[in-house]
């Protein structure tokens, strides 16, 4: 599935960062198996070192 919605990938652990259109990206796996119409950013956690 595409997210052909997305216009921007942001490294961050910051809640505050969140705002709407956004979704939170460590595996992306539900992401990418059921796509999105309304997703624009991506929070990407995955350099957070957990």
């Amino acid at each position: 599935m595409d997210l052909n919605t997305v216009e921007e990938r942001l490294r961050t652990t910051d809640p505050d960062a969140w705002r709407p259109g956004d979704a939170w990206l460590a595996g992306g796996t539900v992401l990418f198996s059921f796509g999105s119409q309304s997703l624009r950013r991506l929070l990407d956690i995955t350099g957070a070192g957990w």
